[in-house]
């Protein structure tokens, strides 16, 4: 047989492997629900949003339409079409304010506008959105299980705002606007005091006291910010060798 053959039978053979999705039950009803369930776990999630569509226009009243929403948002969420998944999340909290599924919607919908923000250099609207949600669901559903997945994206959430602004105060330091730099630097501390920023920010707040002639107050941000870095910490050789030139200035008058 030829190479070329050889090529031909080898894709035959994985297509057949692969095999195409079943077809869903002739009868639409909680058999299609639980046949598109299957297809999720199965990756197959265009063809399960497809029938999940059908289910949820045409019979929004059944008792497991509720369930049938939620999977279709879970179904553009893993597609990573995030305003599709926010929208169909937010119909479920429309159409089903009593659903089992309703902390998990409120859950998705903040992902799904935190996957919505772009890198942190650009608009954050949608981070600002997702922090809203995220802060909301964790003050109206204390005891859920997501408790702790929403802290994690709520923190990287922050970041992500922080890094912004951090963007900005470097911007001011090359340009020797101290000032205006602080202004930003303190922001940070204010608002995002347990982010990655916070601590590259009080780093950056002893070099606004030293351009400023404040030696003193810098050597002692960078006491403070020293011992509370991990001696692992990328940072810390950078703070202290940042300390021991200021403490130098300081010796020398």
């Amino acid at each position: 047989m030829k190479t070329g053959s050889h090529c031909i039978l080898a894709l035959i053979l994985l297509f057949t492997a692969c095999g195409s999705a079943p077809d869903p039950p002739k009868q639409a009803g909680e058999e299609t629900v639980l046949w598109a369930k299957r297809m999720l776990n199965k990756g197959q999630y265009r063809v399960a949003s497809e029938e999940l569509e059908k289910l949820v226009l045409n019979f929004p009243d059944q008792e497991w339409a509720d369930e049938a929403q939620f999977l279709l948002g879970t179904a553009h969420m893993e597609m990573e079409e995030y305003i599709l998944a926010e929208n169909a999340f937010r119909m479920l909290l429309a159409s089903y304010p009593g659903s089992e599924y309703v902390d998990d919607a409120e859950f998705s919908i903040a992902l799904s506008l935190s996957e919505q923000a772009p890198n942190y250099r650009l608009d954050q609207t949608a981070t600002e959105s997702a922090i809203r949600a995220l802060e909301r669901f964790i003050e109206d559903y204390p005891s859920s299980d997501l408790i702790p997945a929403a802290r994690i994206e709520l923190e990287e959430c922050r970041d992500r705002l922080a890094r912004k602004l951090l963007r900005a105060a470097r911007h001011y330091l090359k340009r020797r606007r101290t000032k205006s730099a602080r202004i930003y630097l303190e922001e940070i501390q204010e608002r995002y005091p347990n982010s990655r920023s916070a601590l590259q920010a009080r780093l950056y707040l002893a070099e606004c006291d030293e351009r400023s002639g404040e030696l003193q107050e810098a050597a002692l941000g960078l006491a403070d910010l020293l011992q509370d870095l991990d001696e692992n910490d990328p940072l810390t050789e950078e703070v202290s060798a940042k300390l021991s030139e200021i403490r130098g200035k300081i010796e020398q008058g």
